[in-house]
């Protein structure tokens, strides 16, 4: 299919269009490639064409580079789009646009969109794109009110894969500071993928995206044993790299991570559910409560025992 079929089978997916539209609107468009931070249209300047997105992704901003600016909108691939008041009105533009990736459009002069005006199709095409706009702004809106995970949830669900936009981009674009954009997203994408390790190769982009995922799945697992090969395995890496990967992200390495959340775990357990040490084991993977208990003292400098006895004698 070529970039005309794709572009004709789109706009035949929301509406019936004559072979005359067709045949003009395939005339007056033309491919273009722009680079990563292209700026295609300027704020406080007049937009004078619009495009459809073929490859890569484009982001509004309220201001400036994507760097410093707010991204109030993420273009996806075989989105029309423009700033729609400044292309119709000659107001002044609210946003940059600014391409976060290398980008491939179909492009549309003011002037040509004019000569199109004589079709039917043209004002049905303007009414879908309004009515997409309002309805992904409202969504967005929406969005923001939630907390981290359901943010994540909706970018997911709404737009391309995590892979083909940049973290700092997709941060940026939700409100989510880059560390716990980064968290929220391993935990989907591990969860997503149901931990299998053919699903983790296609997640892990760079050494702080596999440190994060890695610690996503440690948040959902510690429970269980975790062995560090087949963790490794798990991720398509090293065990070497793995441990490397992950201290220097979080300076602390696999192991004391999931010591940590056992012991803080077990201690809660024990004092604020009561439970015996034996099932406390259990629950934090120990086969042997002998050896659980052993390793918690050590941690905390005081036995399982005591820190039941300890948390009953404060209650009273």
């Amino acid at each position: 299919m070529d970039r005309n079929d794709a572009l004709l089978r789109g706009l035949n997916d929301i509406f019936p269009i004559g072979n005359a539209f067709q045949h003009d609107l395939v005339s007056k468009m033309r491919m273009k490639q722009f680079n990563i931070r292209k700026r295609l249209l300027k704020k406080d300047k007049v937009a004078s064409k619009a495009w459809r997105l073929e490859e890569g992704i484009v982001g509004v901003t309220d201001r400036g580079s994507p760097g410093s600016a707010q991204i109030v909108r993420i273009i996806m691939p075989g989105t029309i789009f423009t700033d729609l008041d400044s292309f119709f009105r000659n107001r002044r533009i609210r946003h940059d646009y600014i391409a976060l990736t290398d980008i491939k459009v179909n492009e549309l002069t003011r002037d040509d969109f004019k000569k199109l005006k004589k079709h039917p199709e043209t004002a049905e095409l303007v009414v879908d794109i309004l009515l997409s706009l309002a309805a992904l702004n409202e969504a967005y809106l929406k969005v923001l009110r939630q907390p981290a995970a359901m943010r994540i949830a909706f970018f997911a669900e709404n737009h391309v894969p995590f892979s083909c936009i940049p973290d700092e981009h997709a941060a940026n674009y939700l409100e989510l500071a880059p560390e716990d954009y980064l968290a929220e997203k391993a935990r989907y994408l591990v969860r997503a993928a149901a931990l299998s390790p053919a699903a983790s190769k296609r997640i892990i982009t760079n050494p702080k995206a596999l440190a994060f995922s890695i610690k996503a799945y440690i948040l959902d697992n510690y429970r269980m044993p975790i062995c560090r090969e087949n963790l490794a395995e798990r991720f398509n890496t090293s065990v070497r790299s793995m441990d490397r990967t992950f201290k220097d992200t979080f300076g602390t390495s696999i192991y004391q991570t999931i010591l940590r959340l056992k012991m803080e775990h077990a201690l809660k357990l024990l004092q604020e559910e009561k439970m015996q040490v034996k099932t406390v084991a259990e629950r934090m993977g120990y086969d042997d409560p002998f050896v659980f208990s052993k390793i918690f003292k050590k941690y905390y400098s005081f036995s399982p025992n005591d820190a039941r006895k300890q948390a009953t004698e404060e209650k009273k």
